[in-house]
């Protein structure tokens, strides 16, 4: 949705209200990935009890949950970039 607004205001000729969109796009993703990486490491022991009971297992989720919080939140914001650059560049 971002990108098409970018598109559209570059379409119109108008490069700075294109760039405050991207970066409108960026902040509010960024904030989105933010707060669902925080959850995951805040939770990060009881996401394991959903899966199994065994006190091993809950242990490998904690574990690979601060792992799984980066990809969550680099993911969150790559979705907006590839969108972004193809239009900007």
């Amino acid at each position: 949705m971002c990108s098409t607004r970018v598109s559209n205001e570059l379409g119109a000729g108008q490069p700075d209200v294109a760039k405050f969109s991207v970066k409108i796009g960026l902040g509010l993703s960024s904030i989105q990935a933010l707060i669902i990486a925080s959850t995951q490491l805040i939770l990060r022991n009881l996401w394991g009890n959903i899966f199994s009971s065994s006190d091993e297992v809950v242990d490998y989720v904690a574990k690979m949950m601060p792992l799984l919080a980066i990809t969550s939140f680099m993911d969150g914001i790559q979705g907006v970039l590839s969108g972004m650059t193809s239009n900007l560049f």
